[in-house]
């Protein structure tokens, strides 16, 4: 995770939720965010997950925006900071959508 945040220029860009696993929100989602991933498969954005809470709680706070669980981020291939997705809009259409706002 720090390796992906020191990364000034990536070579694909990363969409990326932080999540734990007793929250209900994060569980709720999660089926919309295997569908994406599938969807987003060989497209060239990766797709992954961050268990950000326990030890990596104050950490994820800090460097990841994390307020609430769970907080999703895009990692554009061409810049330094990740850009948090702020709606509560959890479906697949929406966070393709979002992903698409910001490939180049």
């Amino acid at each position: 995770m720090e390796n992906l945040l020191r990364l000034e220029k990536r070579r694909e860009p990363w969409l990326l939720v932080l999540y734990a696993p007793w929250c209900r929100f994060c569980q709720a989602m999660e089926s919309s965010y295997l569908e994406l991933a599938d969807k987003l498969a060989g497209s060239g954005v990766k797709v992954g997950k961050f268990r950000a809470d326990g030890d990596q709680r104050e950490f994820a706070s800090r460097e990841l925006q994390l307020g609430s669980f769970p907080t999703i981020l895009f990692f554009p291939q061409h810049s330094s900071r990740p850009i948090k997705y702020t709606s509560d809009k959890r479906d697949v259409d929406s966070l393709t959508a979002f992903v698409n706002a910001f490939r180049r």
